[in-house]
């Protein structure tokens, strides 16, 4: 979970097509 975290904060949101739900996080 940690590592999805930080690559998540590593790349953009919208870059991160396979994690939708963080994309709407990052867009609200």
């Amino acid at each position: 979970m940690n590592q999805l975290n930080k690559i998540a904060t590593s790349i953009p949101s919208h870059a991160a097509p396979e994690h939708p739900k963080m994309s709407e996080k990052s867009a609200l």
